[in-house]
């Protein structure tokens, strides 16, 4: 997964820049609402829909063929194409589509093309096109939707595998209002550890946590807090109204499970069985000063609470939900975390 370029200072110069830009030029952008979406994670895909509305805008594609250069002289010819769709035009300069410079301003001063089969990258016997070797620049883009224009980009990484990766993109929802390449109305939430559960600072927002090792969004995990069953690397994507952006990924480390738990804590140990567990769970402790347990689902929801205050302990677990759950236990200068199976 990318490691995501805005930061506060960025975001603060960027739109000093954007208000430089607009004032020098005299066009005026304060009215703009853009409206934003990371690809999370950086996804190699065949259409883009820059205004999310279930219709596809531009087509990627690429081929690749064995042929001569001359009668004696064989190459591998790899090209990579964009196409638009129903009448939306891609910014170009001359024959093929332009690389933008972050902070270019994108609108209708700009030659546009609508034609189908634009080269951005095209090798074999020679290279052409305007992003060979050209990572994280920006591709102007022209829709036209309900009848009004609407401008936008997007951030693209190319190989010479014809492979077109998807960063991140935006359009300005102002119909004939330029937007600047790289714009952007995010900030970058914050996010924090404690214990095991991880939160993040986002509010008044819609959330769902993904794996960053594979990139897979977790089923069920919609809130702002979300603990892990698992050791992992994982991040929450943020969406709110003109906005998705992830926050940074990050490590959480749990204590392995076996059919009897084992943990050793300053020569200490906890067991706790059975594991899988059906009707009882029992715990056993290694010291007999007053301890907590707390018992949460995988949303980070108490489901369980209790003192112990005997080394062994034996829970009613019957009313729980089949599904997997996180313990915690401690007293004043232990810590334990561990999870079970209800089933």
């Amino acid at each position: 997964m990318q490691k995501l370029r805005h930061n506060l200072p960025a975001i603060f110069t960027g739109r000093l820049l954007a208000f430089l830009i607009s004032f020098f030029v005299g066009i005026s952008i304060a009215n703009s609402q853009i409206i934003y979406t990371d690809v999370i994670p950086d996804s190699t895909i065949g259409t883009l829909d820059l205004n999310n509305d279930g219709s596809s805008d531009f087509n990627f594609y690429g081929s690749s063929w064995f042929g001569h250069c001359g009668a004696e002289i064989s190459a591998t010819f790899i090209n990579s194409y964009v196409s638009p769709e129903s009448g939306n035009q891609i910014a170009n300069s001359g024959v093929y589509p332009s690389a933008l410079s972050e902070w270019k301003i994108i609108d209708s001063t700009l030659t546009w093309s609508g034609a189908s089969n634009q080269i951005l990258i095209s090798t074999g016997c020679f290279s052409s096109g305007k992003w060979n070797d050209t990572n994280d620049h920006y591709l102007g883009l022209k829709i036209v939707s309900g009848g009004n224009t609407y401008y936008g980009w997007a951030r693209l990484s190319l190989t010479f595998l014809y492979a077109v990766t998807i960063k991140d993109y935006a359009y300005n929802s102002i119909p004939d209002q330029q937007i600047l390449a790289g714009e952007s109305p995010c900030v970058k939430p914050d996010i924090s550890l404690t214990g095991i559960t991880l939160t993040t600072s986002a509010s008044d927002a819609s959330y769902q946590w993904i794996d960053c090792e594979t990139g897979n969004y977790i089923e069920g995990a919609f809130e702002y807090n979300y603990t892990p069953a698992i050791s992992g690397s994982y991040a929450c994507i943020v969406t709110t109204d003109d906005c998705t952006i992830s926050t940074d990924c990050e490590t959480v480390t749990i204590a392995d499970t076996t059919t009897n738990v084992y943990a050793n804590i300053f020569n200490h140990s906890i067991f706790i069985s059975p594991n899988p567990a059906n009707a009882k769970l029992k715990i056993d402790l290694p010291f007999t000063s007053a301890s907590q347990i707390l018992i949460t689902n995988l949303l980070g929801e108490i489901i369980y609470s209790e003192n112990l205050n005997s080394i062994e302990n034996e829970l009613d677990i019957s009313e729980f939900k089949d599904g997997v759950y996180l313990i915690t236990i401690s007293n004043s200068s232990l810590k334990y975390y561990s999870k079970f199976i209800k089933q």
